[in-house]
């Protein structure tokens, strides 16, 4: 094996990388309708044109203007509460068929957010604690092996950043990767540590109005089977994705959607592919996912729930 020298920083450049967008699947996976069907405005050359050629104007212009106005970045802590409530408000109105009001449902609200805000705090919380991580220094050493040895390294010294994932996966039911994984060893690669969250904010007012997640989940083959997890049975998949009840139908979860989907292929170069899961009474999630790429529709059974895995391919970086 050909060894080269390298300077720390240099040697485990792909580690620190994984590291600063470490996280853990979650335990919801929201997929309300979202579009921009039904929308209209008029504008000063069509408002009294009724025809179809111009609604479609109208309709596009209202569009292409909200899109503007929204823009997509990294979530923060500060994002924590806001994001938390957005994702509590739409799991409920799943759970009640979009009907919610009165006292007892104000309290609901209030006991799961709470516990989506643990469940994304805990996230947060690693992905801190390893952008504060300290490398040791290698002379000699190939890029192969620098990445086992200094997961293998981090992972041994460094308590605090190993329980912050520990706790973080313990909090979640879904089928990810380190269901049972046993702490006391590291992962299997740096891939299990990818994991990013994307923040939707109104530019004008700085309000949260989406949010969603990627993060590494397990196929349905993987745990259809027993069988110790490779490679080939887990991949990127969106998950809580979902656009504030007075934010919908502006094309915010397209938006999400499609920045996670460029995020993936740019920066986790090994993925081939982008998944997801759906339930499968959600005719309207699913068409979108359909428009924008997503393709089989696999039939699975989460959590009680009847769903479709879904996924998309990735182009090959041109140097694979």
């Amino acid at each position: 094996m050909k060894l080269y020298r390298y300077k720390s920083v240099h040697l485990i450049a792909s580690i620190v990388a994984a590291f600063s967008l470490i996280g853990l699947s979650d335990s919801l996976v929201i997929s309300p309708p979202f579009g921009n069907q039904g929308i209209s405005i008029a504008s000063n050359n069509h408002q009294n044109d009724d025809s179809e050629e111009s609604q479609l104007i109208r309709n596009n212009q209202l569009s292409q203007s909200r899109r503007r106005s929204v823009r997509i970045r990294s979530t923060s802590e500060d994002d924590i509460s806001d994001v938390a409530q957005i994702l509590a408000s739409s799991l409920l109105e799943q759970e009640s068929d979009g009907i919610m009001g009165g006292f007892k449902a104000q309290i609901e609200l209030l006991k799961t957010k709470a516990g989506v805000e643990s469940l994304l705090r805990s996230r947060i919380h690693a992905i801190d604690t390893a952008k504060r991580l300290q490398f040791p220094h290698w002379e000699y050493s190939s890029e192969e092996v620098s990445e086992a040895v200094g997961l293998r390294y981090v992972w041994s010294n460094n308590d605090s950043f190993r329980k912050k994932i520990e706790q973080a996966a313990k909090l979640s039911n879904e089928p990810h990767i380190w269901k049972d994984h046993n702490f006391a060893y590291a992962p299997g690669c740096v891939r299990w540590l990818q994991h990013k969250m994307f923040t939707a904010v109104d530019a004008h007012s700085g309000e949260i109005v989406g949010f969603c997640e990627v993060a590494m989940l397990s196929k349905p083959s993987a745990f259809e089977e027993e069988c110790e997890i490779d490679g080939d049975d887990y991949a990127p998949t969106i998950m809580n994705l979902a656009t504030a009840p007075e934010h919908r139908r502006k094309g915010i979860a397209t938006r999400l959607m499609r920045s996670a989907s460029r995020f993936v292929q740019k920066e986790w170069k090994e993925s081939t592919e982008l998944s997801l899961y759906v339930e499968q009474d959600n005719e309207p999630a699913i068409a979108l996912y359909q428009n924008l790429g997503f393709g089989s529709q696999q039939a699975v059974e989460r959590n009680d729930n009847q769903q479709f895995y879904m996924a998309k391919p990735l182009a090959i970086p041109s140097y694979a």
